[in-house]
């Protein structure tokens, strides 16, 4: 069976559903460290939609001449984030970075006390700008490929 951007595009979103909820991993350091190989999954395959579609025979030339440019564009800045992320975790060292973007390291721990008691956790992305949180650049980085999808006339049924 071969397989087609559409199906990449798909993994990036159920990889988004897995990391939204980082409190659903629990407060341990197993629960820690599954949400982190998450979420490094995340921003690797939200990264790498852009060779699966450049590899998709499917794709109209107008998507395959624009695939190296439109991420370069102010209003992608949350792809580049994510290249960045991609490339810093995936190879260890980020030797060309496309934002400056700092893998997150730390988390942010925040303990509620009440009439339930409650952890959450989350990290933070250090850029050029200033630290941003990563839930918000990877939901930020789909909504930037679907618009871009779109404006390219792709059709993400599989």
């Amino acid at each position: 069976m071969t397989q087609r951007w559409p199906e990449q595009l798909e993994r990036v979103k159920r990889f988004f559903k897995r990391i939204e909820h980082p409190e659903a991993f629990g407060n341990t350091h197993d629960g820690r460290n599954d949400y982190e190989d998450f979420l490094w999954a995340f921003f690797q395959n939200c990264w790498h939609l852009k060779d699966w579609i450049k590899r998709d025979s499917t794709v109209c030339q107008k998507a395959l001449d624009d695939i190296e440019e439109f991420w370069k564009r102010e209003e992608n800045e949350n792809i580049r984030i994510s290249s960045d992320i991609a490339n810093a975790t995936k190879h260890l060292v980020l030797d060309y970075p496309k934002a400056d973007a700092i893998p997150p390291r730390g988390r942010t721990w925040n303990l509620f006390v009440g009439a339930t008691t409650s952890t959450s956790f989350s990290y933070e992305i250090s850029t050029p700008d200033g630290g941003v949180d990563a839930l918000d650049v990877a939901k930020s980085a789909i909504d930037e490929w679907e618009k871009q999808i779109a404006n390219w006339g792709l059709s993400a049924v599989t």
